[in-house]
């Protein structure tokens, strides 16, 4: 039995073999410069990679996670808040009078 197929189409193809770079640096670019980051901390200084930095630098970074969750909810019920700095700002005002 002989099998006729179509041709296939030479733009499709081209297309699907490229690799497309925009694409790829829209989707992991702030992960990749991130990686890069980390790489040229640690390269500069041995102890950055160190469990106790590495826990400094999560303790530190916690607070704007919080900040960052709150005001995810609040922009999914579509109540769009802009007054989280404004409460940061008096929540550690009344932290540092105590």
């Amino acid at each position: 039995m002989v099998q006729i197929t179509a041709p296939e189409n030479k733009a499709v193809q081209d297309k699907t073999q490229s690799f497309e770079w925009i694409a790829f640096l829209q989707k992991f670019g702030v992960f990749l410069f991130l990686i890069l980051l980390i790489i040229f901390f640690a390269l500069q200084n041995p102890r950055f990679l160190t469990i106790r930095n590495l826990f400094n630098i999560l303790t530190d970074v916690s607070i704007y996670g919080v900040m960052a969750v709150g005001m995810t909810l609040v922009i999914l019920t579509a109540g769009v808040d802009l007054s989280v700095g404004a409460i940061l700002a008096l929540c550690a005002m009344c932290g540092a009078a105590f």
